[in-house]
């Protein structure tokens, strides 16, 4: 009988976290849907609360750390301006934070199973199932209805920006913009990212990455292909069609648009092909050469600068000339010469380097030079009008680009997927670009 109390007691220590989360979540998800049983406002202040026993007596990973910060940022919202803003739209607040608790029920179970030896875990694969309902749950709730009542909701947004902008005398209006929106579009990202580091699981314990790599390599850059050249197609055809709708006496100033993106996807091309050649040597221990070297020197920042100059042409479209227009460019000037200082000044960079440190050296430094620019770019073009729904979808398609370039969730068809989505943002950033 003792032995089973020690048992007992020690599964008990060992799980206490999981089950007092996993009955937090579950009174959160009872809370939502009838809050006369329990007040979504008092769990919303004990999923505070369980946050800040997680983060003082739990080592906890980098992002669940931002995790925290970021809920304390919600509760430091609720806290200052509960009184004076719109109750409704603070009641919301709290009920975002609820909403997100829905799929941790889940996570919460997935965490006891796996600590568990119980037989029937095993023997009825308990662990998966949990994981594909956990994923699915997150999805919905994480990505799609926080989107929909947050991102998509002007309901919520005119009041914010009212208050925001009329309240001077309370916080000055840029900080109080930038602390609702820094904080909620924050959590967006974080799920995002999440998200990608999920479907990369999957993937890899699915078997569909074995499917993937048995796919010839010729065959992604075919379709790779003609995924940038649909870019400079598809931008064509909508400046054709929306040009019908708005600024028709100005059609003309678009073409400048269609040309460079028309360069870009030329660029990208070349560059891919430079890079799946060197690729292939490597598949049949080739060494390569200096020509090979200057290859993937002269074309991957070709295919950098078209970028830049795509986005600017955006940025400069829309905005004119303005200050914030010239700060683009300025951004755009600075990383270009710190990509050409990296790619051509750098000693070490040579046939002699192994090639997957010149590999991880180039994408670094890529990586930088995209995320750098890109999401200013997109943040000055989804708040140039943030109630137009289009410039509230490209920011979050932005989101989902830029989280891709740092994740590879599926591998080889990662490039197909992330240039599916800029073709997606290539089409609302030209109906933009003619709009504004």
């Amino acid at each position: 009988m003792l032995k089973i109390l020690n048992n007992f007691k020690n599964g008990f220590i060992n799980n206490f976290k999981d089950i007092s989360y996993l009955i937090l979540s579950l009174f959160s998800v009872v809370s939502l849907y009838d809050s006369s049983i329990i007040s979504y406002r008092i769990m919303f202040y004990s999923l505070c609360a369980y946050t800040l026993f997680d983060a003082l007596f739990y080592k906890l990973t980098t992002d669940v750390y931002i995790h925290h910060i970021l809920v304390f940022s919600v509760f430091l919202l609720d806290w200052l301006y509960y009184q004076t803003i719109d109750i409704k739209i603070s009641d919301l607040f709290s009920k975002i934070c609820l909403y997100f608790e829905v799929s941790s029920v889940f996570l919460a179970f997935l965490s006891i199973f796996k600590k568990s030896e119980h037989i029937y875990i095993k023997k009825y694969k308990l662990i998966d199932i949990t994981n594909v309902i956990f994923y699915i749950f997150f999805i919905y709730f994480r990505l799609y209805y926080f989107s929909e009542i947050f991102v998509f909701n002007n309901d919520l947004h005119i009041p914010l920006f009212d208050y925001c902008i009329n309240k001077q005398t309370i916080i000055h209006k840029e900080v109080c913009l930038s602390h609702f929106y820094g904080t909620f579009f924050s959590f967006c990202l974080l799920n995002i990212y999440w998200f990608h580091l999920m479907s990369k699981i999957i993937v890899k314990n699915s078997g569909f990455k074995k499917i993937i790599n048995k796919i010839k390599v010729s065959s992604y850059e075919n379709i790779l292909g003609y995924t940038l050249y649909a870019k400079s197609l598809l931008v064509s055809l909508s400046y054709i069609f929306f040009t019908n709708f708005y600024n028709k006496n100005y059609a003309h100033d678009y073409y400048i648009d269609t040309f460079s993106i028309t360069l870009l996807s030329i660029a990208s091309m070349y560059c891919h092909h430079i890079w799946r050649n060197v690729y292939k040597k490597i598949e049949n221990k080739e060494s390569i050469n200096d020509e090979d070297i200057q290859s993937i020197q002269k074309y991957t920042f070709y295919d950098q600068l078209f970028i830049h100059i795509r986005s600017s042409s955006i940025v400069y479209g829309i905005y004119g000339n303005t200050i914030l227009s010239y700060t683009s460019f300025l951004f755009h000037a600075l990383t270009t010469k710190q990509l050409y200082d990296d790619i051509y000044n750098n000693k070490e960079l040579n046939k002699d380097i192994q090639i997957d440190k010149m590999i991880s050296y180039i994408n670094n430094s890529v990586y930088f030079n995209l995320g750098a620019t890109f999401l200013y770019d997109n943040l000055l073009v989804s708040f140039y009008n943030f109630f137009d729904y289009h410039c509230q979808f490209n920011l979050f398609i932005c989101m989902f680009i830029a989280a891709s370039f740092f994740i590879r969730p599926f591998y080889e068809a990662n490039q197909i997927y992330v240039h599916i989505l800029l073709i997606i943002q290539t089409i609302i950033l030209s109906i933009l670009n003619i709009k504004y």
